[in-house]
């Protein structure tokens, strides 16, 4: 036997004769009478090294069971070599054949360290990807958390990490193609929010002139069943941006909104659609009243028609400043207020108008006096007015201890969880404070 397949050459007594025969006679006579198992491409001492203790030693005693010489060989040279110590056995520590690192043996045969023998396995025998054959041609690269042993290492599940591997490695050859599309769609089910498969998967989509209609059709699911997720509408922006068009999307938003109307990713996405596709005078300002009417504590609702009416003035278009505007939005936002008081974006609009168009507070002191009245304390109905009501007197000649009166107000009955707030207020009028 040479010393290339046997591991034992050479270690036959000194004063026992080799049996007689080549190797193919003893393969033969060790394999007679037991079926032979499908012949695997890795050499009998890769085996051996990777097979568990106990499962070379039932091979052992099945292939001597009726052959007296090799049996009689064996325990002789399993004995002999134990009696003069020289069993070559495996150091206690060995070198990992994938980083060089030194490893404890014990328990391990397979010569690997535990990093690589547990967190990362042979990815190219780990399933889905490895098994298809339109990937044979793809060496996947695994994941590397800072060699052999990470400080956090993460625990992917064997199938996200050998779908990563695969990306890693389409990504290292620059590779788009339908292929790849399928494999960006299979990681965003497992992680919708790996925005590097994102931004390759548009990569592809443009590169290989995919129909980017049916990535909508694709998309629109995706997006109703991971609604806020910053990476979805990113990659439909990209989509849009690249299609020149939003023919549908006033529909799909639609139902979103109909899952969350105070989704902020949503609305975010709905201001890009109005300025990139210049949509301020379709339609937006009814929608917004559309869903003012149905809740009238919307704050995205009340934020959108904001930016729609004032989001051009950079471009010279007047909003706010314009008188005709103005009136039309105060009255808009009165009306808003009646329908609930202790609402507090409608006021919060009122007050953005008047610090916008240079319109004064006092203006409005009729109106605020419906809800906060300092001649009737006990009935004010928003303290929201009583804190425009504070501002406003607070601007009028001599009319600072009236604004302290609507402060103490404040704090002591209508919003006493601010109390410090308010007390900060009336400092700033240079008034004591209650407490004092």
């Amino acid at each position: 036997m040479s010393d290339d397949t046997d591991p034992y050459a050479g270690d036959w007594s000194e004063d026992e004769p080799e049996p007689e025969g080549d190797e193919s006679d003893v393969d033969e006579r060790l394999t007679s009478g037991s079926p032979t198992p499908e012949p695997q491409e890795t050499s009998l001492e890769a085996a051996t090294m990777s097979a568990p203790v106990d499962a070379v030693r039932n091979i052992l005693l099945h292939a001597c069971k009726d052959q007296n010489f090799v049996r009689q060989h064996a325990t002789n040279v399993l004995l002999s070599d134990f009696e003069r110590g020289s069993v070559r056995k495996r150091k206690k520590f060995e070198t990992c054949k994938h980083c060089n690192e030194e490893f404890n043996v014990d328990g391990n045969s397979k010569g690997d360290c535990e990093y690589h023998s547990e967190s990362h396995q042979d990815l190219s025998n780990m399933g889905k990807y490895s098994d298809d054959p339109a990937w044979a041609d793809v060496t996947p690269l695994p994941t590397d958390e800072g060699g052999p042993n990470p400080l956090a290492a993460i625990a992917y599940s064997e199938e996200y990490e050998e779908t990563m591997s695969y990306l890693r490695a389409v990504m290292a050859a620059n590779e788009f193609s339908p292929r790849v599309l399928d494999l960006t769609e299979d990681l965003i089910d497992m992680n919708p929010a790996h925005y590097t498969v994102w931004l390759y998967r548009a990569h592809c989509l443009f590169a290989i002139n995919s129909d980017l209609k049916e990535e909508l059709v694709w998309l629109n699911e995706t997006a109703l069943q991971h609604q806020k997720n910053y990476q979805i509408w990113h990659h439909r922006m990209l989509i849009l941006d690249k299609l020149n068009s939003c023919e549908g999307e006033g529909e799909f938003v639609e139902r979103m909104f109909e899952k969350d109307a105070k989704n902020y990713h949503v609305w975010s996405y709905r201001q890009w659609l109005v300025k990139r596709f210049a949509l301020w005078e379709k339609g937006e300002l009814e929608f917004t009243e559309k869903l003012i009417e149905k809740d009238v504590r919307n704050n995205s609702a009340w934020n959108h028609r904001w930016y729609v009416i004032n989001g051009r003035e950079g471009e010279g278009v007047r909003g706010i400043t314009d008188p005709r505007i103005r009136e039309r939005e105060v009255e808009f936002a009165e009306v808003a207020v009646a329908k609930a008081p202790q609402n507090q974006s409608p006021w919060s609009y009122l007050r953005g108008i008047a610090r916008k168009s240079g319109m004064p507070l006092s203006s409005l002191k009729d109106f605020v006096s419906q809800y906060a009245s300092l001649e009737q304390p006990d009935e004010v109905r928003s303290s929201h007015g009583l804190d425009m009501m504070a501002e406003i007197l607070a601007e009028e000649e001599n009319g600072k201890q009236r604004a302290g009166a609507a402060l103490d107000m404040l704090a002591q009955k209508y919003d006493p969880i601010r109390k410090n707030y308010w007390e900060y207020r009336k400092g700033m009028l240079g008034l004591p404070s209650a407490a004092a």
